[in-house]
């Protein structure tokens, strides 16, 4: 299998090189394992270059699961001005170049090998052989699972990590580490807001997903700067900056759940599934045998949840799955998804109990949830009305904010240069410790 060119070159770079990979004793990576992206010169963002994050010139941004966002403040006339741009989190490769958005997810109808989207799940996860057992082998059902359905092949990269290998219009493969997917697409994120404010936007406060270490995220910083195009980088936790958004940053708890983003409720979920099984009783076909039939049903059962976020039922339509050519259509509605989904659903509220009890014994469970200052929902996922139910129930009655946007307007908020310090402990090795 043929490996990426780029990530060959990285890790036999000179020491005298700044961009050379620094070898570091790491508690998952192993003893001097060289960790992608992590660089002599990288290690500097975060603290040499505070002067970066105190001109204004910051960005935010969000690479999740179905869209992708960038937003920050600094108008070209009105420094206090804000923006925010989102696009879905597709990037296609074809012959003529790159595709991103909307339009990388219409080519991935025609030609869906070259497409990636939900990448993010398998952001951060490793496969066994040098993690710990138990993480390892969570970690390898994870990407296992994956493999059956996301419409481009996963393989195990040098450092342990899942790379994407993609298929070219021509019938060559290409290869890709995870972070460098996210920092293609930040690029596209970075060329849509500088041609929004009329100029140049240095430095960038990415999200980091939940389950990254300190290395990791310094991984995502670090193709943020190779392929995303940015001076300086610095990043902090998605649930951080979904507190943010309401002034909440300073008293957060969180529970780690990786695996419950908005695609994860189809591609990865129980719909897909679902009309395999039904394609199969009644056409006796079984698609999971063609990877291109399977990466056509993805496709159309995410475009089919989006729709029943704010309708009864949708339809979902993919041409030429069938034998003969014929196209499949179906029309699944709200209840059958709430059904399909129910304990994915229950898993997400579980999470939160874990974050508001812990470590109090049961009889203070009920003290600690009247505790809570809000109930935030955020993501693509809170648009499905079953999860605000979910959470309405857990909290007796209580009202959650339901807001999909939060994790980036937080961001956004947190990038301005009075934040600057607070961005920095963020930032620091102690990150963990700090809770960011």
């Amino acid at each position: 299998m043929s490996r990426c060119n780029r990530c060959q070159a990285k890790s036999v770079r000179p020491e005298k090189d700044p961009k050379a990979p620094v070898h570091i004793r790491d508690p998952i990576h192993g003893e001097s394992s060289p960790l992608p992206g992590l660089s002599t010169a990288h290690r500097g963002v975060g603290r040499g270059g505070d002067a970066a994050f105190r001109t204004g010139n910051t960005t935010a941004i969000y690479i999740g699961n179905t869209k992708s966002c960038i937003a920050g403040y600094g108008g070209s006339e009105d420094l206090d001005t804000s923006y925010k741009l989102c696009i879905p989190s597709w990037v296609a490769f074809t012959d003529n170049g790159t595709l991103f958005g909307q339009a990388a997810l219409k080519h991935a109808a025609v030609s869906p090998g070259t497409a990636v989207s939900g990448f993010k799940r398998v952001m951060g996860l490793g496969l066994s052989g040098w993690m710990d057992d138990l993480v390892g082998r969570i970690h390898n059902a994870v990407v296992k699972r994956e493999m059956e359905l996301v419409p481009y092949k996963l393989f195990r990269s040098q450092y342990g990590t899942p790379g994407i290998q993609i298929q070219t219009e021509g019938g060559d493969t290409r290869d890709f580490h995870t972070e460098e997917v996210a920092g293609i697409l930040m690029s596209k994120l970075k060329q849509m807001a500088e041609a929004h404010l009329g100029r140049e936007i240095e430095n960038a406060l990415l999200t980091a997903p939940v389950q990254f270490t300190r290395n990791q995220k310094h991984s995502l910083m670090a193709h943020a700067r190779w392929e995303g195009g940015f001076s300086a980088t610095r990043s902090v936790g998605e649930y951080v900056a979904a507190a943010a958004a309401y002034g909440l940053h300073e008293k957060r708890r969180h529970g780690k759940e990786a695996q419950l983003g908005g695609a994860d409720l189809t591609g990865t979920g129980r719909v897909v599934d679902h009309f395999v099984e039904l394609i199969k009783e009644k056409h006796h076909r079984d698609i999971r045998q063609d990877e291109s039939a399977l990466r056509k049903l993805w496709a159309a059962c995410e475009i089919a949840k989006k729709a029943l976020s704010h309708r009864e039922d949708a339809v979902v339509k993919a041409e030429s799955l069938l034998d003969d050519g014929l196209d499949f259509f179906a029309r699944p509605t709200r209840a059958k998804f709430e059904e399909l989904n129910r304990d994915l659903l229950a898993r997400a509220v579980g999470t939160v109990q874990q974050a508001v009890t812990w470590p109090a014994p049961p009889e203070q469970w009920e003290s600690r949830k009247e505790s809570v200052d809000e109930i935030i929902l955020v993501g693509g996922s809170v648009r499905i009305p079953k999860i605000a139910q979910f959470f309405r129930d857990y909290f007796h009655g209580r009202e959650p904010v339901v807001e999909e946007e939060a994790v980036i307007r937080g961001a956004a908020h947190l990038s301005r240069r009075e934040y600057a310090d607070f961005t920095l402990q963020c930032d620091d090795y102690y990150s963990d410790y700090f809770g960011c």
